[in-house]
Parts: C-alpha cells; sequence; structure tokens
C-alpha cells in the first residue's frame, strides 16, 4: 500500500520530499532501527534525542511503503525490551524515556497521520474535525501549562500520553490494511500465553528472565528483589475489600503489569472471536481472568449486556438510550458500594469532585495521577481518569476529552452498525470509557487505545477507499475482522 498525502499541494510536496530520501530502505528497516535506538538509549538516555526524529521519518516511510503494521511489533515488545535492559538503565526518567518511544513515533507522526486520514470518510466531517482541534489545543495548551508550572516533564508527557495515545491508535487503524495483522497478533499471543503460564509455574524464575525486579525497583523507586516481588504480588482475590481473607497470586505478564496484561488479553480474545477463531478467543479469555483484574471482567459483562440489548432489535434511538441508562447504573452502583467498603478508586473520585470549586481550570498534565511525581501544592488524585482529569484539565477539560471519544466513536461505529465486528468494537470502546470513570488504565494504550485501532481497523475495511488489494493475505469473511 502506497499512502498519498490529503491535498493535491501537499501530496506534490509529499512526493518531492520522498523522492530526495531512500523512504525504502528507511521503511523496511524500521524495526531494527527501532532496536538499535533501545539498546543505545538504555546506555545513554541522551541519544534519544537525536534518534527518535529519525525513528519518526523512518516510520513514515514504512507507512507510505504499507508497513505501518510494524508498529504493533515495537508496541507489543517496548515494556519487555526496557525491562531486560533495566540492568544498566541508571535513573527513573531515563526508564520512562525509553517506555515513551512508541508514542513518540506516533506522536512525530501526527502531522502527517491527521492529514492523511482526512481522506477517509470516518472523520472527514467537518464537525468532527472541529473537535478534533478543541482537542488537541487542549491537550497542548495543558500539557505547556503542566511543564511549566513545575509538574514535571516526563510527568506531563506521561498523561499527554495517556489522552492521546487512543486517538493515535486510532489513526493507525485506519492506516494499516490487512497485511497479515493478524499473524502478527497470534505470534504475540502465543508467546504471551506461553511466558504468562511460565510465570504462574515458576514467577521468580520469571522475574530473573525478564529483569523485572530491577524494572520495578526503577520504576517504583523502591528496591524489589523476586522474593519481595512475588510477596507484593499475592493480593486479594480481584482485588476486592469485600474478599480480604481470599488470596491469590497476581502475575504482572509480559507487561509488568497486571491490568494493561488483563486488557491486552480482552483484545486478543475479541479479536479472534471476531475472526471466528473460538479456541484461540477462548484460550485469550482464559488468560485475561487469570490476571484477576475486575476491570476488564466489567467490561466484558458491559459488552456482552449491550449485544443483548443489539439482539433485542431496538430501534438505534431507544438501543443508544438503553446503553446509556446501563451505563449510568453500573456507575452509580460501582460509586455507591465502592465508597461504602472504602475502595480507593471511588474515595478518590469523591475527593476530586469534592475539591472542583477550587481547581476548576485544573493543575496542567502532570498534577496528580499515579505516573505523576508532582511537587506542586494543591489536592491531586489518581486511580481514575475522572479523577485525574478533574486534577489536571479542570472540569471542563475533561468533559471535553471524554467527549471528543465519544463524538469520534459514535460518528464511525453508528453507520455500519449492523457489521458485527464494528459493533463489538463500538461496544468494547463504550464499555472502557465507562471503566475509566474508576480506573486509570481503561485510557491506556492496551485497553481504549487498542479498543479504538480494532474500530478503525474494522471500520476502515468496509469504507468506499478502502481496496480490495492485497486483502487475501488475512481473506476476512462477512463481518470479520482482517
Amino acid at each position: 500500500m502506497e499512502l498519498r498525502l490529503g491535498a493535491h499541494g501537499a501530496a506534490s510536496l509529499g512526493e518531492r520530499f520522498f523522492s530526495a530520501i531512500p523512504h525504502r530502505s528507511l521503511g523496511r528497516f524500521f524495526l531494527p532501527l527501532v532496536l538499535v535506538v533501545y539498546v543505545l538509549g538504555a546506555r545513554n538516555a541522551y541519544l534519544l534525542i537525536p534518534a527518535v526524529p529519525m525513528l519518526c521519518l523512518a516510520f513514515m516511510c514504512a507507512v507510505r511503503e504499507g508497513y505501518a503494521r510494524q508498529f504493533l511489533v515495537v508496541f507489543l515488545l517496548a515494556n519487555l525490551a526496557v525491562s531486560w535492559l533495566a540492568p544498566g538503565i541508571v535513573q527513573r526518567d531515563h526508564l520512562l524515556a525509553l517506555l515513551g518511544i512508541d508514542f513518540a513515533i506516533l506522536f512525530g507522526m501526527l502531522a502527517f497521520l491527521v492529514p492523511a486520514c482526512h481522506q477517509q470518510p470516518a472523520i472527514a466531517a467537518q464537525p468532527l474535525r472541529n473537535t478534533l482541534v478543541l482537542f488537541l489545543g487542549l491537550l497542548g495548551v495543558y500539557f505547556v501549562y503542566g511543564w511549566l508550572a513545575g509538574n514535571g516533564l516526563s510527568a506531563s508527557a506521561a498523561y499527554l500520553r495517556l489522552y492521546l495515545f487512543p486517538f493515535l491508535f486510532f489513526l493507525l487503524g485506519l492506516l494499516v490494511r490487512p497485511h497479515g495483522v493478524t499473524p502478527i497478533l497470534l505470534a504475540f499471543f502465543g508467546v504471551f500465553a506461553g511466558l504468562l503460564a511460565f510465570e504462574y509455574v515458576a514467577p521468580m524464575k520469571f522475574y530473573q528472565l525478564t529483569n523485572m525486579a530491577d524494572y520495578y525497583s526503577l520504576k517504583m523507586s523502591n528496591v524489589f528483589t523476586p522474593d519481595t516481588l512475588a510477596e507484593r504480588n499475592a493480593r486479594k482475590f480481584l482485588n476486592l475489600e469485600l474478599l480480604p481473607d481470599i488470596r491469590a497470586y497476581r502475575p504482572l505478564g509480559v507487561l509488568g503489569h497486571p491490568i494493561s496484561s488483563s486488557y491486552l488479553f480482552l483484545f486478543f480474545a475479541l479479536w479472534f472471536h471476531c475472526r471466528r477463531q473460538r479456541t484461540l478467543a477462548a484460550l485469550a479469555l482464559i488468560g485475561c481472568l487469570a490476571f484477576g483484574v475486575k476491570g476488564s471482567v466489567l467490561a466484558l459483562g458491559l459488552i456482552i449486556g449491550f449485544e443483548v440489548l443489539y439482539r433485542a432489535r431496538l430501534r438505534r434511538r431507544l438501543l443508544l438510550a438503553a446503553m446509556f441508562a446501563v451505563v449510568l447504573g453500573y456507575l452509580l452502583l460501582a460509586y455507591l458500594v465502592g465508597f461504602e467498603i472504602g475502595n480507593p478508586h471511588m474515595v478518590k473520585l469523591a475527593g476530586a469532585l469534592y475539591h472542583v470549586p477550587e481547581n476548576f481550570l485544573g493543575g496542567g498534565l502532570g498534577f496528580g495521577g499515579s505516573m505523576s511525581r508532582s511537587m506542586v501544592e494543591g489536592p491531586q488524585f489518581d486511580d481514575s481518569v475522572l479523577a485525574v482529569g478533574l486534577s489536571q484539565l479542570g472540569l471542563l477539560g475533561i468533559i471535553a476529552v471524554y467527549t471528543f471519544y465519544l463524538a469520534l466513536i459514535r460518528r464511525v461505529a453508528l453507520p455500519l452498525l449492523h457489521h458485527g465486528t464494528v459493533r463489538l468494537a463500538f461496544f468494547y470502546c463504550i464499555a472502557l470509557l465507562a471503566n475509566s470513570v474508576f480506573q486509570e488504565e481503561g485510557f491506556s494504550p492496551y485497553a481504549l487505545g487498542l479498543a479504538l485501532f480494532m474500530l478503525a481497523y474494522a471500520v476502515s475495511l468496509r469504507l468506499p477507499s478502502s481496496t480490495a488489494t492485497g486483502r487475501a493475505c488475512d481473506a476476512p469473511g462477512p463481518g470479520r475482522i482482517g
């Protein structure tokens, strides 16, 4: 696939630019370049300053040559690569810089991705384009504000990644065509599932193999050994306050984070389900449940509930009203029960709501949140996208973020809701947005990011601009994903 830029002037400018560089070689060597950058960046993080622009250029060439799917390799292996390299990394900020390489690659492509995707009918409508400008402008202003206000560059960048990465993944899903996406995901699922089984059987050896203790020591600014890390990961079942006496081992997974890992396996399960690979989907679902994460279980329950409503053959407006009622009931029940039993997510959300009047405009990106080390005075919250958003963006800012994502999902999915894969991805996105009210990881690249990728990919296969060229690689059937 060869991607052309939007307008005629832009296209001719792009052609002149690409003709002046060895774009085919750069595109094909994108993955080896990434490997070199990770290794050198672990030795000296300042090497990332000249290296990341080169990676952005290489990825731009990869997209042009039809290799956009290569980004999935970088994205899925990033945490494992950084964990392996952790013994050679001396500062936490350097670790965070390496973990941010995948975001930097997509962010560096933003000026290219947005004009290119404007050719897609899915996001070409003027109201959505206006909302996009507002969304990007809001995040840009609050990023600079948070940085200059003293929240720290790394914390501000980490939350720019949280809010923006799902949209960048959506753009990537529009550009990727079925040139072997599913085989890549199948290969990673096999490796990740095998390592999950290995971690369950021998957690200490898994930590030693992946250098996970060193990784956690840097990330959490605390000293961990394989023994203390295993002890830390013996948690209450589903992390529920209602079951304090039932404890179970909570694996970290290859991502080094049980919640992200659980959401990743949920994505695998839904992807394989859409391809009617029922055995793989069932195995992925078992893997999802093995992490003992209630968020992914609740998201799956919402998806099933939405599908039941759809199969009741309600009119579209009634269906959306019923979905809204289900989400609202879920949020209210979870909040009331959680607050009553002292769940930290609900308590911190209540605190963020209480402090809205004195922090109406927010303290900028990095003002609070689990990834922040902000030393700025004032009430700061984490554990929930809504709570963190109220701290950082203020009431109007977080409303704008949720409005943008809801408008995007609604715009692209509703015209194609009769397609099973599009409908499932739509329900998937809504469920994760609901979870994000209580859970910071609901917006993570492994949750909402992959859900929007799945939605955009499914929609792009059914748009007039999506040619049949190259589809034979995955050969999707009716209502199936490529």
